[in-house]
């Protein structure tokens, strides 16, 4: 081989090495890009299976313990928590906790029984059968009325779904969802429709019923009749339609 074409041979073997060097680098390069653009897990849109609806009044504490933990946070029945997917078992208190962030962004532990996960809530429009079993032959004598609020599960047993009220007072399955409604407003006005029947005298219950019918805001509510139904109700009770007693000196002696 003469010197020319040993130059040459050299050279070309110095280009087919930079060739396949710059092809390495490409395709790490590529494998970097997509290990840098997976998406973070955390950011992603929580789901109804992170989702819990709180069954009683009550709140979350720093420790899944009653004896060591401090109080965070207080919610209210219907109020729905977020499961960060932490669970702990407590034998001195013989409950499980789970850990939750609620409404308020605070994080704390709170007993499992006050939950139903995987749930939404929802207000009943009318009258609803509710069974004790998923079966049509299980009907119970409890009964839900207009205006209840209600925690409904997610899973579907045969076109049943379960329900809670507030306390579990009410606990069963319907299969008629489209009796219950979970937009704002109807939730808003079955949550103050409740309260002011909470009053303890009819007088206190009907200035609150006025007040919710007061508010333009609350008139596209399917809930709106059932206040005004509840107020003409009371309203009759306290202008007392009965008779009124005769006074004792007129009567005939």
């Amino acid at each position: 081989m003469n010197h020319s074409t040993y130059v040459f041979a050299l050279l070309a073997v110095i280009v087919i090495s930079c060739g396949q060097k710059n092809d390495s680098d490409k395709k790490t390069d590529s494998t970097s890009s997509t290990t840098v653009v997976s998406p973070d897990s955390s950011a992603q849109t929580p789901t109804l299976a992170n989702k819990a609806i709180l069954l009683w009044d009550g709140g979350i504490i720093s420790q899944p313990s009653t004896k060591e933990g401090k109080w965070v946070a207080s919610y209210q029945f219907g109020n729905t928590l977020m499961l960060t997917g932490k669970t702990e078992e407590n034998s001195d208190d013989k409950r499980t906790y789970k850990e939750v962030t609620g409404p308020d962004g605070k994080t704390g532990w709170i007993n499992e029984y006050l939950l139903l996960p995987n749930a939404t809530i929802g207000a009943a429009v009318t009258n609803v059968i509710l069974y004790k079993n998923p079966d049509v032959m299980s009907v119970s004598n409890d009964k839900i009325k207009p205006g209840d609020l209600l925690a409904v599960s997610a899973e579907d047993k045969g076109g049943f779904r379960q329900v809670f009220g507030k306390e579990k007072k009410i606990k069963g399955f319907i299969n008629s969802l489209d009796k219950v409604s979970s937009t704002p407003i109807d939730l808003e006005v079955a949550v103050f429709y409740q309260k002011a029947l909470a009053q303890k005298t009819p007088a206190d219950q009907l200035k609150d019923l006025q007040a919710i019918l007061d508010d333009p805001s609350n008139a596209s509510s399917k809930f709106y009749s059932l206040v005004r139904s509840k107020v003409d109700e009371l309203s009759d009770t306290e202008t007392g339609d009965y008779d009124a007693p005769i006074p004792a000196d007129t009567v005939a002696k």
